[in-house]
């Protein structure tokens, strides 16, 4: 019995990803043809090939959202220049630094099984006058689009993805 065991144990840990067969519903932070384009570049990679924000019923969902956050330096360069810009009535521009954060959050019902965090540093030179963008830099662009290959090795090396795939082609096979 325990050689059995055993064996199963071999079997079960060598089995491999194969979550192409993972229907998984993706919620994103970008909107219009960036969402497109971004479930696009997801779908590209083998481990998220059914990846798809029109999969309402999907038990598994993909949470990927953006932020900035202030750095130290930032925050101290922000202020300075803010108030060298104001003094001069917005002809000297506003520099930001933060850190631009892409986050890959894996839920199954409702359950955070696996999270992923990606930085990058970004400075930008504002003025007062302007309003927000909606539009990324192109180096901020570029870093968005290379993080779906990203999430997706770091995915493959994730225990609890092997898990629910594993657990997934048990009951509803591969195809």
């Amino acid at each position: 019995m325990k050689k059995i065991m055993i064996l199963f144990m071999m079997l079960a840990s060598s089995m491999s990803v194969n979550a192409a067969s993972l229907p998984m519903f993706v919620v994103t932070a970008f909107e219009g043809e960036q969402e497109t384009k971004f479930v696009e570049l997801l779908q590209k990679q083998d481990l998220l090939a059914k990846v798809s924000h029109k999969s309402y019923g999907a038990p598994v969902r993909l949470i990927v959202s953006y932020h900035h956050e202030t750095t130290a330096g930032g925050s101290v360069a922000s202020f300075t220049t803010l108030m060298m810009s104001a003094s001069s009535l917005g002809v000297i521009p506003v520099v930001e630094n933060n850190d631009f954060v892409v986050t890959y959050q894996l839920r199954v019902q409702s359950k955070t099984i696996a999270n992923f965090n990606y930085v990058i540093n970004t400075t930008n030179a504002v003025s007062i006058y302007a309003g927000k963008e909606a539009k990324f830099s192109p180096k901020v662009q570029a870093f968005i689009d290379s993080t779906p290959a990203k999430f997706a090795a770091d995915l493959a090396k994730e225990a609890a993805f092997k898990t629910l795939t594993q657990e997934y082609e048990f009951y509803f096979g591969t195809k």
